[in-house]
């Protein structure tokens, strides 16, 4: 075995094992880190303000929610049946400001857009969900849900 072995080991010298990495080498090593964390970091970013976006759409689900179990848990006449009547809102069902995972929301309810979507049975109504004061392009949720007597 030693036989084998002693070529390999004549050619190694005591200078070239002491040696370790040299500047280019380490030059290079940086540089490949380098350009590797450049094409990663976009990646973290958009990361981020995905994971960003997502809260703020789970939150405003969370106070549509609210809302609309809210409507339901009313009687049927209490629920205006003109579109352009302001909704009655108190802080205790509807505060104009609501807070939901740290963050502050804005809800807005209309009843019954159509003339054909109320009647004493049956109301129409959609819920709509702003983030921290935006307008209405920038709204975040919405969701529509009908309101039905069957006494």
């Amino acid at each position: 075995m030693k036989a084998i072995l002693n070529p390999i080991l004549k050619n190694k010298t005591k200078e070239t094992s002491d040696r370790g990495f040299s500047l280019v080498e380490t030059a290079i090593a940086l540089t490949t880190l380098g350009v590797c964390l450049a094409y990663a970091m976009p990646v973290f970013l958009y990361a981020k303000i995905n994971n960003s976006k997502s809260e703020i759409r789970t939150g405003a689900l969370i106070i549509a929610q609210r809302v609309f179990d809210d409507i339901r848990s009313r009687r049927i006449s209490d629920l205006p049946t003109d579109p352009l009547a302001p909704e009655i809102k108190t802080e205790a069902t509807h505060p104009l400001i609501v807070k939901a995972m740290g963050r502050n929301y804005q809800s807005r309810v209309t009843y019954c857009e159509v003339a054909a979507d109320c009647s004493d049975k049956y109301r129409k109504f959609k819920v709509e969900i702003f983030y921290n004061g935006s307008t209405d392009e920038e709204k975040v949720y919405d969701l529509e849900g009908t309101f039905t007597d069957f006494e």
